[in-house]
């Protein structure tokens, strides 16, 4: 491209702006009208929905107990929270601190 042509740049007046807007909400209106329809089906039943949020790290009320099978993202956010390469000692013993307070 010429250092020209590169240079110049449409003046758009708001009539311009709106009728773009409006044109582009309708294509992307016809595209996903266009989309596969299906159903999803990746998600908890919703017959065990409580038990499967009880069970996620994020949700769980209750630490699994020696033995329990460990969740590889709870074992991650336990070596966030815990590993001493993670966090200095002052922030360790925040940690510390702060889950004896809950208890």
């Amino acid at each position: 491209m010429s250092e020209e042509h590169t240079n110049l740049k449409k003046e758009w007046t708001d009539e311009e702006r709106l009728a773009l807007a409006e044109r582009l909400e309708e294509e992307l209106d016809v595209f996903i009208d266009g989309l596969e329809k299906k159903r999803y089906e990746e998600g908890w039943p919703e017959d065990r929905w409580q038990e499967e949020m009880d069970k996620h790290p994020f949700f769980m009320k209750n630490t699994p107990q020696p033995g329990d099978e460990v969740h590889p993202m709870f074992e991650g956010l336990q070596k966030l929270k815990y590993d001493p390469e993670e966090n200095t000692a002052e922030e360790l013993a925040l940690n510390y601190k702060e889950d004896g307070n809950f208890i």
